[in-house]
């Protein structure tokens, strides 16, 4: 297996066609009228990017047609699900969807909460 074979794991988990998918802020969205602090969010696809800051999370929203930049807190925690097969398969079912979060009013911080989608089968 080649070194970028081995280690490019995380682009392919998803497969998915995100090519003009602008990002999004949590804070923009959960200002946003049409969307809204109770929006909850079908997640098709988790990232871990590199910016010029660090490593940022996102989440990919299929149906919206973008990216929910995520705060950088959880990044290791959308790491643990990229490492977990089960938690992928879940994703790539559909059984998985996330809601924004105001964790801290005063300063404005948002935060992804995780939510369990009920499959019908």
């Amino acid at each position: 297996m080649s070194f970028a074979t081995k280690h490019n794991k995380t682009a392919r988990s998803f497969d998915l066609n995100t090519e003009g998918f602008p990002f999004m802020t949590m804070k923009q969205l959960f200002n946003d009228p049409m969307f809204g602090p109770d929006t909850i969010y079908p997640v098709d696809g988790l990232y871990v990017f590199t910016t010029k800051y660090g490593e940022k999370p996102a989440l990919v929203s299929m149906a919206n047609r973008f990216f929910i930049s995520m705060p950088a807190h959880q990044c290791e925690e959308v790491k643990k699900i990229l490492a977990d097969p089960d938690d992928i398969q879940a994703i790539k079912s559909g059984a998985v969807a996330a809601k924004i979060v105001e964790w801290n009013k005063e300063k404005g911080y948002y935060k992804i909460e995780w939510v369990d989608v009920e499959l019908p089968y």
